[in-house]
């Protein structure tokens, strides 16, 4: 079987990176014969490194090679002009593989608007496929709004490694790093982009100082990045202005290999995102036995399931009140042997992460793709 994976750009800890390295092995373990043509900045880990090449769209235009593949995937999470490749004919079946793209109305900043616009318009490429793939169904609605046959559109969520995404006991040093001694600890993983709205958590975060709560809220990700900057220096401001400017720290970016440490770390997982295609650090975070407090929204709901608790968007009172119902619990719990509120939803958030395993997704996936060759 001969495969062309068609991709923008190939970044290591990236969740778009993991999911496509992810499907390559699955590809290589069904005995493909992969190529993986990629237009921009390519990190392949070493078992990929052979099957990766650079590629643009010229070049696609005069070779005709990857066009007798027996399968065509292509991969999209921005537009690129090498995606353009798949309203040509081919001889084997194409698969339009969405990861979901930031709408404009959740984009605040002129800087990129352009590309995010494109991104948003250009989704209607996935109708020149024979099959398009959400991650979620909330990305699979996207698919259908733009004209995308709702029987050729297929929900395949992404994998989390629970093998390295389990519970842990918290590291000691990184609790005497961030000095958590004392508190409980709020954790959120991710960009710190508007639409992310961590000014919400920070209100949650004084709310709950005002009901008697010591925690403390690490926000791990970019913050220094040209669009999150701002955000960050917004959130820090307002901290202080409330009254919790020593309990929020931001950590950074940190690498992928240190992530189950500081989801060890936490007590609870939160999030106020406005938009999520799927929201990885959620079910890595269920991975390691976090229950998850979340604004209702996009795909968050569908992700979380039975792990977690809701607010609506942007209610920093409702979100303060679910953190401190699942506190008051893990309080209770650690001077009586009754399994209590805390515990029933971390075991639930465990099982709800056990379904995005590595296997899961590598069965999944190579069911869908032996279903397309058949086709």
């Amino acid at each position: 079987m001969r495969v062309t994976y068609v991709i923008n750009s190939l970044l290591r800890g990236d969740g778009v990176g993991n999911s496509i390295v992810a499907l390559a092995r699955v590809l290589r373990r069904m005995g493909a014969e992969l190529q993986i043509l990629c237009e921009h900045v390519a990190q392949p880990p070493a078992d990929l490194a052979d099957c990766i090449f650079a590629a643009n769209a010229h070049e696609f235009a005069t070779h005709q090679d990857w066009k007798h593949a027996d399968l065509v995937l292509f991969d999209y999470a921005v537009y690129y002009p090498l995606v353009e490749a798949i309203r040509q004919p081919t001889r084997g079946k194409k698969v339009f593989v969405f990861h979901g793209v930031t709408p404009p109305a959740f984009w605040r900043y002129r800087r990129g608007m352009r590309a995010v616009k494109m991104g948003t318009a250009q989704i209607k490429l996935a109708r020149f496929a024979d099959f398009a793939v959400a991650a979620s169904s909330f990305t699979a609605k996207e698919l259908i709004q733009n004209g995308v046959s709702p029987e050729r559109v297929v929900v395949l969520p992404y994998a989390v490694q629970t093998d390295r995404f389990r519970p842990e006991p918290a590291d000691r040093w990184l609790k005497d790093h961030f000095q958590l001694h004392g508190f409980f600890v709020l954790l959120y993983v991710g960009r710190m982009a508007a639409n992310k709205r961590i000014d919400v958590l920070v209100r949650g975060l004084a709310e709950l100082k005002r009901l008697g709560f010591p925690a403390r809220l690490l926000l791990v990700g970019d913050h220094a990045g040209e669009h999150y900057l701002p955000e960050t220096f917004k959130a820090e401001r307002l901290a202080q202005k409330l009254g919790v400017g020593d309990r929020v720290i931001f950590t950074g970016k940190v690498s992928d290999a240190l992530l189950p440490r500081f989801y060890n770390l936490a007590d609870i997982y939160v999030s106020a995102s406005e938009h999520e295609g799927f929201g990885i650090p959620l079910a890595e975070a269920m991975a390691c036995g976090k229950p998850v407090v979340a604004a209702y929204a996009a795909a968050v709901p569908s992700v979380v399931g039975p792990g977690g608790r809701f607010f609506p968007v942007g209610d920093h009172r409702m979100f303060a009140q679910h953190v401190a119902a699942l506190l008051q619990s893990l309080l209770a719990s650690r001077t009586t042997s009754t399994v209590g509120e805390y515990e029933r939803y971390a075991l639930a958030a465990m099982a709800q992460a056990r379904q995005f395993s590595e296997d899961s997704y590598g069965r999944r996936w190579s069911r869908f793709l032996e279903q397309v060759l058949a086709a």
